[in-house]
């Protein structure tokens, strides 16, 4: 009897965690956290960008908004090709933190609009170098790896030039020297 009652628990404890053993782990692609965070970068920076396009008051800081969501245009849409090859989800809206970032702009105008605006681009291109630098150099997936690389000149140009209108903006004497 004894044998019966511990065959009976054990067979039913299997049966109840049958459906646990029989799902596999998903596993995620190297490489797909990258490509979820550059992703939510790319929107980052388009949102925000069309917003600065016709916002701001300074021409080099429309000019470098419209350069901006132009270029990352193109790299979101590389981006989203990878991710469908490898059968990686992105996101399709921004992030609360840049969500956020874009209702405090929508609600500057003038040279605190310009200003806060390219304050946030210089941190942004910062991070974003650091990011796709780190990629490109210790990445596991080699079709992610030659993305980061490939975008990474890109980038630093993007962050060259962000310092550059920022000083601008922040030091409108010394631009016009």
């Amino acid at each position: 009897m004894k044998y019966h009652v511990v065959l009976i628990t054990t067979l039913g404890a299997a049966l109840l965690l049958a459906p646990a053993w029989a799902q596999k782990e998903r596993v995620e692609p190297p490489g797909s956290q990258f490509l979820i965070k550059a992703a939510q970068g790319g929107l980052a920076e388009v949102e925000p960008g069309k917003l600065a396009a016709q916002k701001a008051t300074s021409p080099s800081v429309k000019q470098f908004a419209e350069k901006i969501v132009q270029e990352h245009g193109a790299v979101n849409t590389r981006l989203k090709r990878v991710a469908e090859h490898m059968r990686v989800t992105l996101p399709t809206s921004l992030s609360a933190r840049d969500a956020s970032l874009r209702e405090r702009l929508s609600g500057l105008s003038g040279h605190e609009f310009d200003s806060q605006y390219m304050e946030a681009m210089v941190r942004d291109r910062q991070n974003d170098v650091a990011d796709f630098r780190n990629e490109a150099n210790h990445g596991d997936n080699a079709q992610v790896k030659a993305l980061a690389s490939d975008t990474l000149h890109t980038l630093q140009e993007h962050l060259l030039m962000a310092e550059k209108t920022f000083h601008e903006v922040e030091n409108p004497r010394s631009a016009s020297r």
